[in-house]
């Protein structure tokens, strides 16, 4: 499990905590920790000790949460939320956060919920931790960037005047699924012509012309 590699490198504390917000403000750590593969997991929290992993969430997440083999606690309302975390983290003074992620309204919150716990910063361990990969992370690694040449040697074959950047963006997404991946690893870039000098351009309705540069950036 990751949580033991991270505690080989947090010597901070021994408990660490991921409170997640709305579903911009979830951290990525929550699903490395955990081991979770599908759901949003808005508004759930995850304490992670060198031999357990909890994950306190709603009913939305249950199911999906219960898959990852980690104990599962379920809340109803937020006052419960509260308590739970409250609850869990009795008799743990240091208790480490991921600064470089947790929001301003999550820390005061939890400044509120648990204003005797020591806060400390782990987000360095964390980040030391994950550049280590394990034989699965590497496994892993090594078949998506597979996924994601196939899908842009299939999708070289559908090039053709008049489509849009979009429509060949949604074209390389559904390449990549259809050859196992779960998704994109992040936002796919599709630039045609003028726009091929905006690295992180987001992909519109221009069309393709004969003589166009075009730019992709994508993963799977």
């Amino acid at each position: 499990m990751n949580e033991k590699r991270i505690f080989d490198f947090a010597r901070e504390t021994n408990t660490i905590l991921i409170v997640n917000g709305s579903e911009n403000a979830v951290d990525k750590n929550f699903f490395y920790l955990s081991g979770t593969e599908s759901g949003v997991f808005e508004g759930s929290a995850l304490i992670a000790t060198p031999d357990t992993i909890k994950i306190i969430t709603g009913q939305l997440e249950e199911e999906a949460a219960r898959l990852s083999g980690n104990e599962v606690i379920i809340y109803r309302t937020r006052d419960e939320f509260e308590n739970l975390l409250k609850e869990n983290l009795k008799g743990v003074d240091s208790v480490g956060l991921n600064y470089s992620s947790v929001t301003l309204t999550i820390y005061t919150g939890l400044l509120r919920m648990i204003p005797e716990k020591s806060f400390v910063d782990v987000s360095a361990s964390i980040a030391e931790s994950r550049r280590f990969k394990s034989p699965e992370e590497v496994r892993r690694i090594t078949e998506a960037g597979k996924i994601a040449c196939e899908a842009i040697e299939n999708v070289y074959t559908t090039l053709r005047e008049g489509m849009s950047e979009n429509e060949l963006a949604s074209n390389l997404v559904s390449e990549m699924m259809k050859g196992g991946a779960s998704g994109p690893s992040f936002s796919t870039i599709v630039a045609f012509g003028e726009n091929a000098s905006m690295p992180h351009y987001t992909p519109g309705k221009r069309k393709l012309h004969k003589g166009d540069f075009i730019l992709t950036d994508f993963g799977a």
